[in-house]
Order: C-alpha cells, then sequence, then structure tokens
C-alpha cells in the first residue's frame, strides 16, 4: 500500500511545487508590467511638459483675453480659442520691409514704436 502513496504523494507536491513557481512568475510578470507601464506614463508626462512649458504664457495670454472680452465678445466666435499660437507681428509692421512700410502708411500709423508682445498688449 505504501508503494501506491509515494508516486502519488511526490506528485502531489511535485504539482503544489509547480503551482508556487509559476504563481511566483504571474507576480513577478505583473510587477514589470506595472513598473513598464508606469514609467512609461512619467516619461510621456515629461515629454509633453517639457514640449509644452513655452504655451503656458499664450494660455496665460489667452484666459486674460477671455476675461477682458467676458460677456461682450465683439470678435469671431473662435478667434481666441485659435490653435495657431501667436508668436510675432504677422503682418510685419513693426519691421522694416516693404509690406511693412506700405502697411503703415495704408492705415496711417506714425513712425513711433510699435508694440506688438502679447504679454504687454494685455496687461
Amino acid at each position: 500500500m505504501e508503494s501506491d502513496v509515494s508516486p502519488k504523494l511526490f506528485a502531489l507536491e511535485t504539482m503544489r511545487d509547480r503551482y508556487w513557481h509559476n504563481m511566483a512568475a504571474r507576480i513577478q510578470r505583473a510587477w514589470r508590467g506595472y513598473v513598464r507601464h508606469r514609467n512609461d506614463c512619467a516619461t510621456r508626462i515629461q515629454r509633453f511638459w517639457k514640449n509644452n512649458k513655452e504655451s503656458i504664457e499664450y494660455a496665460k495670454v489667452r484666459d486674460r483675453g477671455h476675461q477682458l472680452l467676458a460677456g461682450r465678445k465683439e470678435r469671431r466666435r473662435f478667434s481666441l480659442l485659435s490653435y495657431r499660437r501667436f508668436m510675432s507681428d504677422y503682418l510685419e509692421v513693426g519691421t522694416r520691409s516693404v509690406l511693412g512700410k506700405t502697411l503703415k502708411e495704408a492705415c496711417g500709423i506714425g513712425s513711433t514704436s510699435i508694440v506688438v508682445s502679447p504679454l504687454t498688449a494685455l496687461s
């Protein structure tokens, strides 16, 4: 009778060892996946911040424009929500180009310095 029990007992113990070994491997795989996901998310957040930190100033200017025009907006509906950033004088009125000079003369703008900075214009 003992000869029948021993192989079964050893087989059960082998199965139990294999089960716990597989469970440990599953836990380790899940942990490594979690750490990889966490690092990927941190990298994505840092990359987003690095690429967009200079646009925060423009977002502040846009928000200030919303505050100034709240309730009595006379501009086009989505003009302040533009996806294009305001970077400089698009019409080149402040430069010495031919187009800028022509526009200055046509609009009657004098030779005084023109401020086109969005940060000082809305302050």
